[in-house]
């Protein structure tokens, strides 16, 4: 339009590009939480890697935050966890999308992995303002967000309740740690694909 600077043109498209994306995030979690409420959730599992699907979950976040504000700490030997990917990738995403959302900018999220009594646990972390202990118990019931949150941060309240019907569709679980003041910490826990034990030369495994 006449009167509009190529400044101004930028920061119109830049809007409007943030708000189709918004727009895009809308409809694909309402897709997904439909599936899962129509039990049309099935589930297409393999051996797969952890730091594959933190990669895959980290590209489909898109711009924010940015790549370097991400720490990613997971072992070389971690065992494999037997997902749909394509599923548990969403709800990682869903994760670092929340963590993204409730930390101040500039703000580091810490991703991190480790494997223990046959489980192998996927932690994301942020510096946000936390949540209060009833929140804690509400915070994945599908429709639900925080008090604090409601009117600063724009969202539709599906996202955690999705990661949760994933993970435990997974016969997994998810769980969430947080004090006001010092952020949240999301955990998802998942059983690992049992790791062969090699027989030693000249022994007969019973």
């Amino acid at each position: 339009p006449a009167g509009i600077s190529e400044p101004q043109r930028r920061d119109l498209v830049s809007v409007i590009q943030e708000e189709a994306r918004g727009l895009r995030r809308l409809v694909d979690e309402a897709i997904h939480l439909a599936r899962i409420d129509a039990n049309k959730l099935k589930l297409d599992c393999e051996p797969t890697s952890v730091a594959d699907v933190i990669a895959k979950a980290i590209h489909f976040l898109g711009d924010q935050p940015a790549p370097s504000l991400i720490e990613i700490n997971v072992p070389d030997d971690l065992p494999l966890i037997n997902v749909d990917e394509e599923l548990m990738v969403q709800a990682v995403k869903q994760l670092l999308d929340n963590a993204t959302k409730y930390s101040p900018s500039n703000s580091p999220i810490t991703v991190s992995a480790h494997h223990a009594n046959e489980l192998v646990a996927i932690s994301v972390r942020d510096h946000g303002v936390g949540i209060t202990e009833l929140e804690q118990s509400r915070i994945f019931n599908k429709f639900y967000r925080g008090r604090q949150n409601r009117a600063g941060v724009q969202g539709s309240g599906m996202g955690l309740a999705i990661t949760r019907e994933i993970v435990q569709a997974h016969g997994g679980s998810v769980t969430v740690e947080s004090k006001l003041g010092e952020g949240s910490l999301f955990r998802i826990q998942l059983h690992a694909v049992p790791q062969h034990v090699s027989t030693p030369a000249g022994v007969t495994a019973e």
